[in-house]
């Protein structure tokens, strides 16, 4: 988790026992009106793929664990959140960087 103007960026992925849900990063709107005894909305910001993250030999499986935000800027209408994500499994222990662009709705 992150926390951002208006809302907690999250870190979605499959648990230990279920491979056929992918990574992706999501952001939830924190309001005073939130029912406490409902699950939250969350607004899909796209898919992470970790894949892409192997760089060396000793690397295991890559599973994104943790992320903080490097910076954040805006673009066009939307805000753009550099985001540090942190595996377990990688031998040389850095995070992958990437993108993600919250648009109005």
């Amino acid at each position: 988790m992150a926390s951002i103007d208006g809302g907690i960026l999250l870190l979605f992925g499959p648990d230990d026992g279920n491979r056929d849900v992918g990574w992706s990063i999501g952001l939830w709107k924190v309001g005073e009106e939130a029912d406490r005894k409902a699950p939250v909305n969350t607004i899909d910001l796209g898919p992470l793929d970790p894949s892409e993250a192997k760089r060396a030999q000793c690397d295991k499986e890559v599973k994104p664990e943790g992320m903080a935000i490097l910076t954040s800027h805006a673009e066009g209408s939307g805000e753009v959140y550099r985001l540090a994500i942190f595996s377990d499994g990688m031998c040389d222990g850095g995070p992958m960087i990437v993108d993600a662009i919250l648009s109005p709705h």
